[in-house]
């Protein structure tokens, strides 16, 4: 083979190789999310309690609003009868969190949980207050609280390739359970694996697969 045509031909295969990865990170090919599961009285001792941190009334809709969250979600999170914990410094709110009772919904799946646990989901700190634990001093604020009526776990989600964030459920005691990998195919087939199930379906945002968390 010429010399020209073997460079080329490699160069092809480069080409190919990148255009391949480049596709299966995009988050319309290739999705992973990690679950976690922990037990309340475990959370509850992540932080020291802190008198800054406060249930959340609808009252503070608009500055939940400025943090970037959709308004139809906070209208929700108020709504559906869940809970959202706020920490306040100087009399501004610069972190929060969202508790769940029911199954909550995420890409193309549906979350089901025992009833003897709380979802925690959308967790946010202002990132001028990164790096102070204010994650975690929310969730043991929220999980002594849960602990008192009743309830054992927390669970909760989070995207796999979102370090920082999986870092903060790690300082705040969170464990891993398992990891949803969902790879999408043409014509709005999805394949899901969870722990040890491959399962193939055509899921969407108004069709999702069920994930049970026992």
């Amino acid at each position: 083979m010429p010399w020209s045509s073997l460079m080329i031909q490699r160069h092809t295969l480069r080409l190919a190789k990148r255009t391949i990865l480049s596709r299966l990170s995009d988050n319309s090919v290739l999705r992973q999310y990690v679950i976690y599961s922990t037990d309340l009285a475990e959370l509850a001792q992540a932080a020291a309690p802190d008198p800054r941190i406060r249930w959340a009334t609808a009252a503070d809709k608009a500055v939940l609003v400025r943090f970037g969250l959709d308004s139809r979600f906070v209208d929700h999170a108020f709504e559906s009868g869940g809970r959202t914990a706020v920490l306040e410094d100087a009399g501004r709110i610069v972190a929060v969190n969202f508790y769940w009772f029911d199954p909550v919904s995420v890409d193309v799946f549906t979350i089901r949980y025992p009833a003897d646990a709380v979802m925690a989901s959308n967790g946010f700190v202002d990132p001028a207050y990164r790096g102070l634990r204010y994650f975690a001093a929310i969730k043991a604020f929220a999980a002594r609280e849960f602990l008192t009526s009743g309830y054992r776990r927390m669970v909760s989600f989070n995207r796999w390739h979102n370090v920082s964030a999986n870092r903060a459920h790690g300082h705040a005691g969170d464990r891993p359970l398992f990891r949803i990998v969902i790879l999408c195919g043409p014509f709005r087939i999805r394949l899901i694996k969870e722990r040890n199930t491959l399962s193939i379906g055509r899921w969407s945002t108004t069709n999702r697969k069920a994930v049970v968390i026992p």
